[in-house]
């Protein structure tokens, strides 16, 4: 498989993205990368698109660091998207920080690939937001973990994380704490998440056919601006 075939999945996640990217005003990304026959490469992560302010100065910075593992994180203008769309094409995930720049794959004959993008529930309440929003979700599927640690590997990795100085519970609660889909010793292959929330999502509706009226609820991020919002197709 080549990177562009690869790759059509991404940029159809892309495509239906690129035209609401003003409703949203920052970037969170979080990667949990290990180290490989490439150097760095990533386990599991995410960017999600959020309704919240970045972060002054924000960069993405390790805070999480083991001998064979590591855990970047920030919270970024919805600019450097793109800056990450670009990695991503060229099979990076991060670039330009001395020390800690990440593969989306060990080698070419393991690229892995992104699925078609797809709409699924129940994403902000797996992280902690306000409203349970709809998203798009662009999903790259990686090699099997199995491919990239060893058994003992992860063990020593689990161990290492229970008992340093910020304990985690191994692997799957290092995961659970920075909001990601769990890591299984048992299996499963690694994976990186694009996540756009929508904005808003309709909520009840009453008719009153006497009336002839329809009303309809809407439940909206703190970003949308009532007064600018429109009903179309109807």
């Amino acid at each position: 498989m080549n990177l562009m075939a690869a790759s059509v999945g991404l940029e159809g996640w892309v495509a239906r993205v690129e035209p609401l990217l003003h409703l949203w005003r920052s970037l969170e990304f979080v990667c949990i990368c290990i180290r490989s026959e490439a150097g760095w490469t990533n386990l599991a992560g995410h960017a999600v698109l959020s309704s919240r302010e970045p972060l002054e100065n924000a960069r993405i910075r390790p805070v999480v660091k083991l001998d064979q593992l590591v855990t970047l994180e920030g919270h970024l203008k919805t600019d450097t998207l793109q800056t990450l769309l670009n990695n991503l094409r060229r099979g990076d995930l991060v670039a330009g920080i001395p020390g800690y720049d990440v593969k989306l794959f060990v080698t070419r004959e393991r690229l892995g690939s992104w699925h078609e993008p797809f709409f699924r529930g129940r994403v902000n309440s797996e992280l902690d937001s306000e409203l349970d929003f709809v998203a798009i979700l662009g999903n790259y599927v990686g090699p099997h973990i199995h491919d990239l640690l060893t058994q003992r590997q992860m063990s020593e990795i689990d161990d290492n994380l229970r008992t340093g100085f910020r304990p985690f519970d191994g692997l799957a609660g290092l995961a659970r704490t920075f909001a990601l889909r769990p890591i299984s010793a048992s299996g499963g292959n690694a994976y990186f998440e694009l996540i756009a929330p929508l904005p808003l999502r309709l909520g009840r509706v009453m008719q009153d056919l006497a009336e002839k009226t329809l009303t309809i609820s809407v439940q909206a991020l703190t970003s949308v601006v009532p007064e600018n919002a429109r009903v179309s197709g109807v």
